[in-house]
């Protein structure tokens, strides 16, 4: 099965907060960005709307960054970050308002 989420963390005034969001293939941690994690079975996929996220899996790391997106196939490390897909770029202007990118 396959399974999104959206997410808004506001940057904590200490910077001591940390928000993580773990599969069974990656794990994506960030601080005051608008970004999804979408999982299925083989994959995961990490986009990027505002901020920066840190995907890591086996090891490895890469910093996906505003407008990017990076795959993640199980047991494998990410992808080099790219553009994010209209099909990405249309989701969002779908299912996140807009305010919530823009405060």
């Amino acid at each position: 099965s396959m399974g999104r989420i959206y997410c808004k963390v506001k940057e904590s005034v200490e910077n001591l907060n940390e928000f993580e969001v773990q599969t069974p293939t990656a794990v994506a941690a960030v601080r005051g960005t608008v970004w999804s994690v979408a999982s299925n079975e083989s994959k995961d996929y990490v986009s990027v709307r505002k901020g920066t996220v840190d995907v890591g899996s086996v090891g490895l790391h890469v910093s996906v960054t505003e407008g990017l997106e990076t795959t993640v196939p199980r047991n494998a490390p990410p992808a080099k970050p790219r553009e994010m897909s209209e099909a990405e770029k249309s989701a969002y202007r779908r299912e996140v308002p807009s305010h919530a990118v823009h405060e």
